[in-house]
């Protein structure tokens, strides 16, 4: 433990209360303020890795003369971010950090590039503080770890915050956070913490620097505390990247303020009937319709057959990627290494001790699925079932303007509670996640905060390309208190 300088209230609110443009407003033409803003980054992230465990690796004490000496190289350019602080998931590659993925196989690992969003983050003056910490290999929220650490949420500390990404953005200790979203993870975790999130369309944002497990689902996304913050933070790094296949030509983005432009608004009819929907998030939902009816929205609630089955559908799409994607870490070309008296038993040795038992029952149950016995029968039939998915939202959004339910069926879950408790493998908690990234659309959490009870989320899935009408529709409902 170290001491750090004692700053006044006056600089905490500052902080607290400025937006990221400006924030890098204040920090372009104030010296002074800089110096301030140095010593309140060091005050809160050492607070907030106090009392909430959220780092993974960071620059500790050195954070501040870090900060001063990055700022001071850049202050001179005109830059969009300047100075505002930002986290990393530990599944995204940094030169700075190492990349441990939250797993034992890659406890030592320094990548030696860094994510093409990171460098974007970089040139438009961007600070990164550190690394935050995930579930290994991103494989749902974190809520146990190899590594035996475990982030606490700071709207309940004895319950999880699902990411230290997460953690790091409610907390107030950075301004906005960078992290993956494969099933939901990332719109989940925003969902705990009472925070905004967004999961672009698939390809919107450069996937390369990502160290995932399912490719085909995994896109990078933003936390926020502040909608504009996600609009500005997506602005800087929706851009093609020639080195990445996937990547999409650059994304015109130009939210109109708080004007929504979207005014028909589909709900599933069965929302309800997801099993493990908890009678407190039903009612809220429900009294948020209610609200949105009130305020001038078209509500409709329609049929969509196949939406529930995404969590069947993705988990098992998602265990054979994860099969086929890990399958290199295996002491030779990737991961630590345990000896053994012949290759056989080095395979068996590094893979048993540097997989965790979720990870590994994962990769285990994406050989299953994969062999040919079961190939036909599950894996091709959940490929049928991601196509009548996507089709059927598309469908829908032709009509819409977007599609609303709840995030999570749940509020955060108890800290030492186990992922197995409720579903394990089957992604409960992705019931309503998991369409948006089998159909590689844009889906956005939006925050509910009510006094005396954990936060929530309400999730809007966009058209492709619809990022900037998810944002708009989330400042409008800010500034009308919703």
């Amino acid at each position: 433990m170290f001491l750090y300088p004692v700053i006044e209230e006056e600089v905490f609110a500052i902080y607290a209360h400025l937006s990221a443009r400006e924030l890098a407003v204040e920090v372009k033409k104030n010296e002074g303020f800089r110096e301030k803003m140095a010593a309140a980054l060091l005050q809160k992230c050492s607070s907030a890795q106090k009392e909430y465990d959220l780092f993974s690796s960071w620059y500790g004490e050195k954070i501040a003369q870090k900060y001063k000496e990055v700022i001071s190289e850049k202050a001179s350019s005109d830059k969009k971010l300047l100075g505002v602080p930002y986290v990393l998931d530990d599944t995204i590659c940094s030169l700075a950090f190492p990349a441990a993925c939250g797993s034992p196989m890659l406890q030592n690992y320094r990548p030696p590039f860094e994510a093409y969003a990171v460098s974007l983050l970089s040139r438009a003056g961007a600070f990164l503080c550190g690394k935050a910490r995930v579930a290994e290999f991103g494989l749902g929220c974190l809520e146990e770890s190899p590594l035996g650490a475990v982030t606490a949420n700071p709207r309940g500390k004895g319950h999880i915050a699902g990411s230290g990404a997460a953690a790091a953005v409610a907390s107030g200790a950075v301004s906005f956070a960078l992290g993956v979203d494969t099933t939901g993870e990332l719109r989940e975790a925003a969902s705990y913490c009472g925070i905004f999130a967004l999961k672009p369309s698939y390809g919107a944002i450069s996937r390369r620097g990502l160290i995932g497990f399912s490719p085909s689902l995994e896109q990078a996304g933003i936390l926020a505390s502040r909608s504009s913050d996600l609009a500005l933070v997506f602005q800087e790094i929706a851009v093609r990247d020639p080195q990445d296949a996937t990547s999409r030509e650059t994304f015109s983005f130009s939210p109109q303020g708080d004007q929504a432009k979207i005014r028909k608004i589909a709900v599933p009819k069965d929302w309800s009937s997801v099993p493990s929907l908890h009678e407190e998030v039903k009612k809220v939902f429900a009294d948020k319709l209610e609200q949105l009816t009130a305020m001038g929205f078209e509500l409709d609630y329609i049929s969509l057959p196949h939406f529930f089955y995404a969590p069947a559908a993705g988990s098992l799409l998602a265990a054979v990627e994860a099969f086929s994607s890990l399958a290199n870490y295996d002491g030779v070309r990737f991961g630590c290494r345990e000896e053994g008296r012949h290759l056989q038993e080095m395979y068996t040795k590094t893979r048993s001790r540097g997989f965790g038992k979720r990870s590994s029952n994962f990769i285990i149950f994406g050989a299953l699925v994969s062999s040919g016995k079961y190939y036909d029968k599950y894996f091709v039939q959940a490929q049928k079932l991601r196509t009548l998915i996507k089709r059927e939202l598309l469908a829908c959004l032709l009509e819409y303007d977007c599609l609303l339910t709840p995030t999570v069926p749940f509020t955060a879950p108890l800290l030492g509670r186990k992922a197995s408790d409720h579903g394990g493998l089957n992604f409960v908690e992705a019931s309503y996640t998991m369409a948006a990234n089998l159909a590689g659309l844009p889906a956005l959490s939006y925050p509910v905060l009510s006094e005396g009870s954990l936060p929530l989320g309400l999730q809007f899935i966009g058209r492709d390309k619809g990022e900037a009408d998810l944002i708009e529709i989330a400042s409008f409902l800010k500034k009308e208190n919703f």
